[in-house]
Parts: structure tokens; sequence; C-alpha cells
């Protein structure tokens, strides 16, 4: 049986860190999908396996290290399969960006979680993952797997649907992408109490631009800075996805 799953690139509108559990930040964020890039994944069921059989992987518009790629996400597919007690091979198309702060390194497996969901339902198997289990694999794969604007909190596992008005946004990718890991160590050694407003809505997140790891950015990838102030400076509403390194230009109006 075959199933095949997609997931698109996302945008962190506002990123508030909360607080810290076994070692792991807590977040509270404002996601909305960003649908000009998107991973898909292909699943072929061999239940007579009793492991991964191969993984392919095919780009699109984009450049990877495959190598380095693969040796990141086969022990997140060898969970995945283990989850849900089936194994066969994968086939990923990568089309989103990594190291952009736009969920390049969570939508290939958000993705083939709904690739083994779905040759699970075709093999009469009605199970699916719960976020709690999916963000053990990273804390944005349950909010690139939900697909729609949500409130994100905890480390990723609690997803709730918000207000979302209409915005158009428009990407500026910067080449050399930011290490999430030295942001958020950048942020642990460099952060004051941040007592602001954390924003509940898409256009409360647009108007407040919170983002608790927007510092660790500029200091780690000068280019962000560039960027970013560059847009502010000539009048338009600009934000950091996350950590980076992706820039977004927001609007009311087509950009």
């Amino acid at each position: 049986m075959k199933g095949t799953g997609y997931s698109y690139s996302k945008i962190s509108l506002s990123l508030a860190i909360t607080g810290k559990r076994e070692g792991m930040h807590e977040l509270d964020m404002i996601v909305v999908p960003y649908k000009k890039y998107m991973d898909t994944v292909s699943f072929s069921a061999n239940p007579a396996a009793g492991s991964v059989q191969g993984i392919s992987v095919t780009t699109t518009r984009i450049l990877i290290d495959k190598d380095m790629f693969i040796s990141f996400i086969e022990p997140k597919l060898i969970s995945i399969c283990e989850y849900f007690g089936i194994y066969g091979s994968f086939e990923i198309n990568k089309g989103v960006p990594l190291g952009a702060g736009i969920g390049g390194s969570a939508c290939p497996i958000a993705a083939a979680i709904k690739a083994v969901e779905t040759a699970c339902r075709e093999m009469g198997m009605e199970k699916v993952m719960e976020y709690s289990d999916m963000a053990k694999l990273g804390s944005d794969v349950p909010c690139v797997y939900y697909g729609k604007p949500c409130r994100v909190k905890g480390t990723g596992e609690i997803i709730e649907v918000v207000k979302s008005e209409k915005f158009y946004y428009q990407d500026h990718l910067i080449n050399m992408g930011t290490d999430t890991k030295k942001a958020y160590e950048y942020y642990d050694l460099n952060h004051k109490e941040n007592a602001g407003l954390v924003p509940s809505s898409v256009g409360e997140a647009i108007m407040v631009q919170r983002n608790d790891l927007e510092e660790s950015a500029l200091s780690l990838n000068p280019k962000i800075k560039h960027v970013l102030e560059e847009l502010r400076n000539s009048g338009k509403t600009a934000i950091v996805s996350g950590c980076g390194s992706a820039v977004f230009e927001i609007s009311t109006e087509k950009i």
C-alpha cells in the first residue's frame, strides 16, 4: 500500500519564550502557513519488512546536501514507522528551504507522518499520531502538520485555532542560514525578562512584532539585520520568522 503526504512551509509571526521544561524552551507563537514552498513524501508500505527499506530524495528549486539531509531524516522516519508498526520505503521531494526558520526540517517529518497515516488507512488501520508525540520529533512538526493559522504553546504540542485576518507575505531568503541551537544558546546567555504582550491572533502578532529570538538572529547573522532594517526603513512591515534566516514583508495588499 502507498500513501502520500505534504506540508507547506510556515511563518512564525510572533515567538515568545515563556520558560523551560526538561531542557526544552517553552514557546507561545502565532504561526501561519506559507504556501510558496512545500515538501511531499510518498511511503510504500511493506508489511513483511522490519526496517525502513529505502529513502530517496529529490529537490524542487533548492539545493541541499542530500547525504546530510538523509542522516538527519532517517532516525525520524524510523521513529514514525515504529510508532505505527509498519515499515517500507520513502520518497521525499524537498521544496522547503532549510535553515530559514520556515519549517524546513519539520515539513518532511510532518509530510512523512501524513503519508504513513494514509497508507495505514488503505490497510484498514485507523491510527494517527498525537501532537505530543509529533513534538518529540521536532517542535515545529505539529504546526506544519496542522497547516492552518494557529497559536502554538508548550514545546510545540499545543495547537489552538486563531483568528486570521487577510494579509499578504513576501519572503526575503538569506543565503546563509541560522543555526537554531546557537540562537537559543545566545538567548539563554543574553536575554532579559520580557513582560510584553503575548499575541493571541494573527493581527495582534503583526502589530506587536514580538520575537524573543530576533536579537539572536541579528547577532548571529548580520545579513538578516541588513535586510530587515532596509525594509523597515522604507516604511514596510517586516519580521524575522523565528531565528531566521527568512525575513518577511507583510501587507494588507498584494505584494
